[in-house]
Order: structure tokens, then sequence, then C-alpha cells
């Protein structure tokens, strides 16, 4: 695996897709066992088993040091602002915001239960690994990161639709390499989390659902693809080709 980039990401997008359904049986076994399950719960408790397993499998197989313990610095947390143009556009894709203090407190919770396993599979593992063992270059990295990313989100066509499943994948990769980008620039993981969790809170309240059958047109992702690839490419120009 030190030696094949390419079969150490299908290794990690296997076990990656062995953790998460094992985690989803987890959550349907303690869901079945209350009388009325909440989606969102369930979706927080699936994403934190999740992560423990990542975190066992990281530490046993992949010893990957994820970068979690600097801060980013106060100009830094601008990076975030480029997240706005989802914000913007899953807003006109039919919103229908429900904000009951349940709601909020629930969907924050799930945005960042997601953002955290995610970023730790996709930003922390995948280039702390890459960087370390193939000492690949940052260009490698955020193209590897955000193709992986991407690659996940095709799991999704399971839920019979197609088209979004594809627009979703697309518009990951290109979010995937500007996540890890403020990753690589910020040397933590806390960035892109914030993030990811921001994104998926926002789309949790305005749709009550993270399915790959809302929050996606044709247009919006055509957009957030061409965007985020060019904000990536220019923060990797700006700040990671020293």
């Amino acid at each position: 695996m030190r030696k094949h980039r390419s079969i150490f990401i299908v290794i990690l997008m296997l076990l990656t897709v062995v953790v998460i359904n094992a985690s989803q049986i987890i959550s349907a076994l303690i869901a079945y066992q209350m009388n009325r399950p909440n989606a969102a719960v369930i979706e927080i408790v699936t994403e934190l088993f999740a992560l423990l397993l990542m975190i066992l499998l990281n530490r046993f197989i992949f010893k990957a040091k994820v970068a979690w313990h600097q801060l980013p610095a106060r100009r830094q947390w601008l990076l975030l602002l480029p997240i706005v143009i989802v914000l913007i556009g899953d807003a006109t894709l039919g919103a229908r915001f429900l904000l009951t203090p349940e709601n909020i407190v629930l969907a924050v919770v799930t945005g960042l239960a997601v953002g955290v396993f995610e970023e730790y599979v996709f930003r922390g593992i995948v280039i702390s690994f890459l960087k370390t063992n193939f000492h690949a270059r940052n260009l490698t990295l955020i193209l590897f990161s955000g193709l992986a990313f991407g690659a996940l989100h095709l799991l999704n066509a399971f839920e019979g639709n197609v088209l979004n499943t594809l627009l979703q994948a697309v518009s990951a990769v290109a979010i995937g390499f500007f996540f890890a980008a403020i990753y690589l620039i910020t040397g933590s993981l806390w960035l892109p989390i914030l993030a990811h969790g921001i994104i998926d809170a926002f789309d949790q309240l305005a749709f009550q659902t993270l399915s790959n059958t809302a929050g996606f047109g044709i247009a919006t992702s055509l957009i957030y693809t061409f965007s985020f690839t060019l904000i990536s490419w220019l923060l990797y120009r700006k700040y990671l080709t020293r």
C-alpha cells in the first residue's frame, strides 16, 4: 500500500463503505428500540459511529497524522467566505426552512457530525497519508482528496435518483478541492470541518434531509463545480506552490 497511491485510495474507499454500512446497521438497531426515531438523530448516531471506527482503522492501519491542533490564523477565517455560494444556490432550490429550536440544534449537530467524519477521512487521512508516505505535492493532494470525496457520493445512486447523484458527485469533487486547499493552507482540520458543517446544517434546515434528492439542480451544480474548482486553483497558486 505504501508503494501505490491508487491501491491506498481503493482500500480506503472500500473500508469507508464498510464502516458507513456497519454504522447504519448500528443506528438502525438503536432506532428500532426508540418509539419515535428522528431521522436527524439516526444520521448523527451513524456519523459518530463511523467516525469512531475510522479513527480506530487509522490508528492501526493507515497511521496518518491528522493535523488537528493548529487553529487558523485570524485572516484565514476569511477562507470560509466561498461557501456562501452554496448557501445562496441551495436556497433557490425549493428550500423550506423549519426554524424551530429543536430543528436548529439537530441541524447544527448533524452538519458537524457529517463534517467531522468526512473531513477526517478525505482531508485528514487521505492528505496526511499521501503526504507522509508518497511525498505527494500539494496539487496531487488536492486532486486525490477531491476525487475520492466525489466518488463516495456516487453511493447515493442507490437512493434511485441517478441524475441528482451525478450532480452531487461532480459538485463534491470541486468542493472537495476547496476543502483540501484550506486544510493545506491552515494546517488544521477545523476550518474544513466548519465549512462542511455549515453547508450540511444549512441543507438540513432547508430541506429537512441530506439526501441527494434535495438541494441539487443542473445549473447550480455547474456553478458550484466551476466556482470551487477556480477558487481552489487560485488558492493553490497563491499559497501552495511555494
